[in-house]
């Protein structure tokens, strides 16, 4: 926690892009493998399919006698094993009971058949046709799928189950030459995307460094100091404006705060330096005349109530600015004008007013 503390925004932002760019990337490539993986086995599965189906119907022509019978003898099912084998796939024929009674493999080279599972024996032995499933067998994958076999295309009856099944050594080859482009590209994808991620981040971003060095100028108290962001509509571009507008209301506030305080200096000096004068004349000797210190402490009492007003009036102006809950109403002229008269009418009723 205090390490992403420690890190600039720029380098969380570049972190975050570049672990979901990541993730995106290794997704797509993961999706694409398997994808292609399942492609590729259907494929197979259906190409070898095709390629028996001929054959089996063939071999159902020449022994026509099966529609009688209810088992396939060994000699008729190993001439069918031997047909459907091949370099790359080796067929057996399984009778009704699950029994191997016939085994197409007859040259070294050609691959060895994995035992049937029973589970899927029975599943194509009840007439389902689509029976395919993969076996890992010493390290390598199988691709294993039943034919059920009948007397006769579209019967109910089933003489046996015939179990083909190939090496997938061919498909992890062109998996593996598939990967290695798709790594590659995707390699040179992250590269390309975090670089230009991090200069999209730097070129965003390079206008807060500025608004940083920026506020510290005005700090020292340089106020004529500006970001200077045009074409910019972003959130960066907003916030230089309202930093703008801040800065010139602030300059505005320390150039009042600047004239307060030299007017109430200057409001301040001239009763101070009558006081100062006052007292000047009384330490220089003029206790001994009561005229003269009579008239020098009405001077100064004056003074000092001159102060008291003013100080009252700064006071009151200092409430004022800096009070959020002033009430506010419109009036009437005309009646606060009549008010006010009347007001002052009924407190100087020896003075005589015209308006």
């Amino acid at each position: 926690m205090n390490i992403l503390k420690s890190l600039s925004l720029r380098t969380k932002l570049v972190v975050l892009y570049s672990g979901l760019l990541i993730l995106s990337v290794g997704f797509v490539i993961y999706y694409s493998y398997w994808n292609i993986w399942e492609l590729l086995v259907t494929n197979k599965a259906t190409h070898l399919r095709a390629r028996a189906k001929p054959i089996i119907e063939h071999w159902i022509k020449l022994n026509g006698y099966l529609r009688k019978k209810h088992n396939i003898s060994p000699s008729d099912a190993q001439t069918l094993a031997y047909d459907l084998t091949s370099r790359d796939s080796v067929a057996i024929i399984l009778n009704r009971e699950g029994k191997i009674i016939a085994n197409g493999r007859r040259l070294p080279e050609e691959p060895s058949p994995p035992l049937p599972d029973p589970y899927f024996f029975k599943k194509a032995l009840s007439g389902v046709n689509e029976v395919n499933y993969l076996k890992k067998i010493n390290g390598e994958r199988i691709l294993i799928f039943f034919i059920p076999l009948r007397p006769e295309p579209g019967s109910n009856k089933i003489l046996g189950v015939i179990q083909i099944s190939t090496p997938l050594s061919d498909v992890k080859e062109i998996l593996f030459k598939h990967n290695i482009r798709q790594i590659s590209a995707g390699a040179f994808i992250l590269i390309l995307g975090i670089l230009f991620g991090y200069w999209l981040i730097y070129i965003s971003l390079k206008e807060l460094q500025n608004l940083s060095i920026t506020c510290e100028e005005i700090a020292k108290g340089n106020f004529t100091k500006k970001t200077n962001i045009e074409n910019r509509r972003d959130e960066v571009g907003k916030l230089s404006n309202s930093f703008n507008l801040m800065v010139d209301k602030l300059k505005g506030l320390f150039e009042a705060q600047k004239r307060f305080v030299s007017n109430a200096a200057h409001e301040l000096l001239t009763p101070l330096t009558g006081l100062r004068g006052s007292l000047e004349v009384l330490l220089r000797g003029a206790l001994d005349d009561v005229e003269t210190v009579n008239r020098l402490c009405k001077g100064m009492y004056k003074e000092v109530n001159h102060l008291i007003r003013l100080c009252e009036q700064l006071l009151g102006l200092s409430r004022l600015k800096n009070t959020s809950n002033i009430s506010k109403q419109p009036i009437v002229l005309n009646e606060f004008i009549n008010e006010f008269r009347e007001k002052v009418v009924y407190l100087l009723k020896s003075h005589s007013i015209i308006f």
